[in-house]
């Protein structure tokens, strides 16, 4: 269950990456409930990344934000998907 970061009252300590084919994530989450908080898709066609992990724009429960490469600001490294509502 994604929640969200605002609302959290615990803090955030860890990371897992998962792979599966063709779709690759990191989990932010802590460690001692499991909470997710976000998750990055890992990825540079954000189309297809979005086909892949099912989601969708336009959502109520989370928000799709791209993330570009520090060093190459114009190309994507992935999606991050953050939780925006704990009711849902």
């Amino acid at each position: 269950m994604l929640i969200p970061l605002l609302q959290r009252h615990e803090r955030l300590d860890s990371t897992a990456y998962f792979q599966t084919p063709g779709l690759a994530l990191v989990a932010s989450f802590d460690y001692h409930t499991r909470r997710v908080s976000d998750i990055l898709l890992l990825g540079s066609n954000e189309n297809e990344l979005m086909r892949r992990a099912q989601l969708h724009l336009g959502a109520d429960h989370y928000l799709v934000l791209p993330v570009f490469q520090e060093n190459h600001p114009t190309r994507l490294l992935g999606l991050r998907v953050l939780a925006i509502s704990l009711n849902q």
